[in-house]
């Protein structure tokens, strides 16, 4: 939810694909374009009424929404991967990929300029801090489930006393 927002504030016209009605509602919230990609074939990549999104963050990692992911980003856009799962793998079209001037983003880290500039945004306001669950050290498990179960809107956070 957090790319989203950052992704707005460079300029970005930003799609979130997802499944759960909550992430969904999040991220029209946000302003950006939510994606329902639980069945493909209903989905036409020309859905966008005001052109193609320039970015699109996957919030689901399977081999069908990253493959669609890249072939409804506008010409120059990204598609942003923001899961992993064991197992899956997306296949990509060069050719077009070179032809529409896409990429294909991920990232596990940030550097400390990235950092900062994070620290900015939300200082400054132009960012909102997501954080869908709270809890004690014990709560932990409760934030993997949830993340497992692609259920956790925002981050989770432990809060030690």
């Amino acid at each position: 939810m957090h790319l989203i927002q950052v992704a707005q504030v460079f300029g970005a016209e930003v799609a979130g694909l997802d499944l759960s009605i909550e992430k969904l509602s999040a991220i029209e919230k946000l302003g950006a374009i939510p994606v329902r990609v639980d069945d493909f074939n209903t989905l036409d990549p020309v859905l966008f009424r005001q052109g193609r999104p320039t970015i699109v963050v996957d919030l689901v990692g399977s081999r069908l929404s990253l493959a669609w992911a890249a072939q409804a980003v506008a010409t120059g856009g990204r598609v942003v991967v923001m899961t992993t799962f064991r197992d899956v793998v997306a296949e990509f079209d060069p050719r077009r990929m070179v032809m529409t001037e896409a990429a294909i983003l991920a990232s596990r880290y940030a550097s400390r300029h990235e950092v900062a500039l994070a620290g900015q945004l939300v200082a400054t306001g132009r960012v909102r801090p997501i954080i869908g669950l709270t809890t004690d050290p014990r709560g932990a498990p409760e934030i993997h489930r949830r993340l497992r179960d692609r259920t956790l809107v925002g981050r989770g956070a432990l809060v030690w006393s």
